[in-house]
């Protein structure tokens, strides 16, 4: 999770830089948002 965390935080850094994410960035973050969800109901049940 915390590398999923940092990918997402290096992306948004290049989203202030470049004046916006690109498709793929944005999918990017949505996929590790989910999988980082994902995890959390797995350590939880």
């Amino acid at each position: 999770i915390g590398n999923m965390k940092k990918e997402i935080n290096a992306i948004r850094v290049k989203d202030i830089s470049q004046g916006g994410l690109t498709q793929g960035q944005q999918t990017q973050i949505a996929r590790n948002e989910q999988r980082m969800a994902q995890v959390m109901l797995e350590k939880i049940n």
